[in-house]
């Protein structure tokens, strides 16, 4: 397992650090995230992500594998069923990440008569997931692989990169994070930019973020007017360069 070698100082206030003020918050999956991002809290109703794979062509012979949330399978056969498929890729979430079994519901198959639809479950429930990228090396008549999302991951009261063009909840900013961090697809937090555990293997569940304090626009990741507004005030300059001082 790739581990996170990492040490970083947090972002610090430009004036007054007595002031400083932080919150628990908990991260929503898959994220890559950098020190002074603003976030923002998804207000959204749970879901849970459900991506579906269709054969093309007719498929008679060969392997196909997947990548899901980064993890590659084993081979699994042209003509495996359901049970092949989840066992394949819930060996590779526990291989790659420590996650028990029971992260994916597999239905439908075989490829050659049928679409899978794969519905992330258990730890991975209601948490947005990468779209599964498909490996072919089927054989038969020009036999194809498509990975469509047919339902979007929802995290909601989980926290993601605030984005004022939403209208889930991440429209509205929130507050700035004071280190890098990624989340596995479970929403496990690593400090870093890799979500396979810090310089110790661990991981935790829950992170700091900054409320209050007077920081350096040009420190800050993703702030924009709206973001301003939000979180208070400019006390000089613009968004890319001056003092914002949340309250």
């Amino acid at each position: 397992m790739l581990l996170n070698r990492f040490t970083q100082e947090e972002i610090v206030p430009c004036a007054y650090p007595e002031d400083m003020r932080k919150l628990t918050v908990r991260l929503a999956a898959n994220q890559v995230l950098f020190k002074g991002q603003i976030i923002a809290e998804v207000t959204a109703a749970n879901a849970s992500e459900v991506q579906t794979i269709t054969g093309g062509g007719t498929i008679s012979s060969g392997t196909w594998a997947l990548i899901v949330n980064k993890a590659l399978t084993a081979a699994i056969a042209w003509n495996a069923n359901a049970a092949a498929v989840k066992a394949a890729i819930e060996a590779a979430l526990t291989r790659d990440y420590g996650l028990p079994a029971g992260t994916v519901n597999v239905t439908g198959g075989p490829l050659a008569s049928g679409a899978f639809t794969i519905t992330f479950a258990g730890v991975l429930a209601n948490q947005p997931q990468d779209l599964i990228q498909a490996v072919n090396n089927l054989g038969g008549s020009s036999p194809t692989l498509t990975v469509a999302e047919t339902t979007p991951g929802v995290a909601n009261g989980f926290f993601m990169a605030y984005n004022d063009a939403l209208s889930n909840g991440q429209q509205i900013a929130k507050g700035i994070l004071p280190i890098d961090i990624a989340t596995d697809p479970s929403g496990r937090i690593t400090t870093g930019s890799i979500a396979v555990g810090n310089e110790h293997g661990g991981t935790k569940l829950e992170q700091s973020m900054i409320v209050r304090g007077m920081f350096r626009t040009e420190d800050l990741v993703g702030l924009d007017a709206n973001a301003v507004t939000d979180l208070g005030r400019l006390v000089r300059g613009t968004t890319s360069s001056g003092i914002l001082q949340l309250y």
